[in-house]
């Protein structure tokens, strides 16, 4: 009786394990599928804007960095002129 219970549980046990191994196929391949999905309307879409305006606030930074930098100039500029002009010598920092 042993005997023909072992035999049950490795006949099982058997198809058990060939419905796993299947089962894990079918996983990897629907896994692949999902991975390969081609991308939706609306998520192309969105990329596209994020991608322009992206580009739009890079364009407007280093037009901002620019400015910055001439008015950095035009205020040492300026500075320079009074100070030649005035014959000033500041002494900045000195409290008299």
């Amino acid at each position: 009786e042993t005997e023909i219970l072992n035999k049950e549980f490795l006949r099982v046990q058997d198809v058990m394990t060939q419905q796993n191994e299947l089962l894990e196929q079918r996983l990897s391949e629907l896994q692949n599928l999902f991975d390969n999905r081609s991308s939706r309307p609306e998520d192309l879409e969105r990329i596209a804007e994020l991608t322009t305006e992206n580009a739009e606030l890079a364009d407007e930074v280093a037009k901002l960095v620019k400015d910055m930098k001439y008015y950095k100039l035009e205020l040492l500029n300026r500075e320079k002129n009074f100070n030649k002009l005035f014959n000033a010598s500041p002494n900045v920092g000195v409290m008299s």
